[in-house]
């Protein structure tokens, strides 16, 4: 709980990226995740789901098996337009899914009720596993 609230303290504390390389961090999340030693499975994302990058590549990905929570930040230029919302979040839960991730295994919630109550990750992974 201590390392993951300093963890959500760095994030809190960065300054937002100008490009964001969604199907690159997953190639790097279904690559780290082909170990069968480990006991369970989980990512943790913090983004806005908008994918934004200049290199656009095609990587595979295999994430069955493995359970992902992402916590969102909405950016201005999304708040304003609802259906980017909408449109990014499902996006991302297609990549998910056609890379073999159960729709149950992905929880998405906004960053003020995580910073809030962050032990609601660590219960929600217990869960899974």
């Amino acid at each position: 709980s201590d390392d993951f609230k300093k963890c959500l303290k760095k994030v809190l504390d960065s300054k937002p990226s100008k490009e964001t390389d969604l199907r690159g961090a997953l190639a790097t999340a279904s690559k780290t995740m082909q170990n069968d030693d480990l006991r369970g499975k989980g990512v943790v994302i913090f983004s806005d789901l908008h994918e934004y990058s200049e290199v656009k590549n095609d990587y595979p990905l295999d994430l069955s098996g493995v359970c992902f929570y992402v916590i969102v930040e909405w950016a201005d230029y999304q708040i304003s337009n609802p259906t980017l919302i909408k449109k990014d979040e499902n996006k991302f839960i297609d990549m998910l899914m056609n890379a073999g991730v159960s729709r149950s295994d992905i929880k998405i919630m906004p960053l003020s009720s995580v910073a809030t109550n962050p032990d609601m990750i660590s219960r929600w992974f217990r869960k899974k596993f």
